[in-house]
């Protein structure tokens, strides 16, 4: 909501993605999800949140170190 309303710039949004996907527990949903979320429509409010956490997925795997947060 807060980047649809434009309280948070994408930048921001992915820094925030980057330390969701850290967490064991969301690992643990993101793979019991993943498949049906990789469904949704690419333009809509969801799909775009599912790029941004598979964005910070493959960056936390390639062991890419996160920015500072703004």
């Amino acid at each position: 909501m807060m980047l649809r309303w434009g309280s948070i710039t994408e930048g921001e949004m992915l820094v925030h993605a980057r330390d969701l996907v850290r967490s064991p527990a969301f690992r643990r949903y993101w793979t019991a999800s993943r498949a049906l979320k990789a469904e949704l429509p690419a333009d809509s409010d969801e799909g775009r949140m599912f790029q941004f956490l598979e964005r910070a997925i493959a960056e936390s795997d390639r062991g890419g170190t996160p920015p500072s947060r703004p």
